[in-house]
């Protein structure tokens, strides 16, 4: 009779125990303070205000840009703090003019559109060219960390990309991405290119719902002019905007 008591008491305070769990609150969207809604916004337009346009001719097609601000952050309700900054994103779209003057049918066709994207607190993931993409690689530019995809190189895998002369080569499709962050977080993305492993999303927990701790530029396009546009990013002046 006593051990049947005993493991009725023990049942009871596991149940007891477990419901306590589920009733714990855990990490919930929060609706930003409007200050800091309003800093977050300011953040987003500095950093794309700081991104060059591709050079010319490449134009911009400004009825294909667009501004997400999210307007929610993680909450931890127990703790009473915010768990994470909420992200924000700026994305453009450039063209080559049909009617542009003294271009080539040949070198037209080699310049495809270049998309390019402006990313604050986003998870450190790498832009991709899907199936066709080989494997990322660090494009060496000041002050930043950027990973390359380049389409695969005629060759390199039987079937997967048709032949290309040199010039449609230096012209392929490639995706950068331009890191501007923590050590800490630039020296994982690097180990993770290097030993070829999945990124793992940070979390900065944060007295600022608005405080920008990670500024992503994402670049898809020709790889020649995409690179030049990427090696003209401003990276210090990115950096000024970590962390405050």
């Amino acid at each position: 009779m006593g051990s049947r008591r005993v493991g009725l008491w023990i049942g009871a305070a596991a149940l007891v125990g477990f419901a306590a769990q589920a009733a714990t609150p855990g990490p919930v969207r929060r609706t930003l303070p409007p200050p800091a809604l309003e800093a977050l916004r300011h953040s987003l337009r500095e950093a794309a205000a700081d991104i060059p346009a591709p050079e010319s001719p490449y134009a911009l097609q400004q009825e294909e840009s667009k501004v997400e601000v999210g307007s929610t952050a993680p909450w931890d309700a127990k703790a009473k703090a915010w768990l994470g900054a909420a992200a924000a994103t700026a994305g453009y779209h450039y063209d080559v003019p049909d009617d542009t003057p003294g271009l080539s049918a040949g070198t037209r066709a080699l310049l495809g559109p270049i998309e390019v994207s402006v990313e604050l607190n986003g998870e450190p993931r790498f832009a991709g060219l899907s199936s066709e993409g080989g494997p990322p690689s660090i494009l060496l530019l000041k002050g930043a960390t950027a990973v390359e995809i380049a389409a695969i190189a005629p060759g390199a895998v039987e079937g997967r990309v048709a032949a290309m002369t040199p010039r449609e080569a230096e012209y392929r499709l490639a995706a950068i991405t331009l890191f501007v962050g923590d050590p800490s977080t630039e020296a994982e993305i690097r180990g993770a290119v290097k030993n070829r492993t999945p990124l793992r999303p940070d979390v900065y927990p944060t007295p600022d719902p608005a405080e920008v701790h990670l500024i992503a530029v994402r670049i898809h396009g020709p790889r020649k002019p995409a690179e030049a546009l990427a090696r003209r990013i401003p990276a210090a002046t990115l950096r000024s905007l970590l962390h405050r």
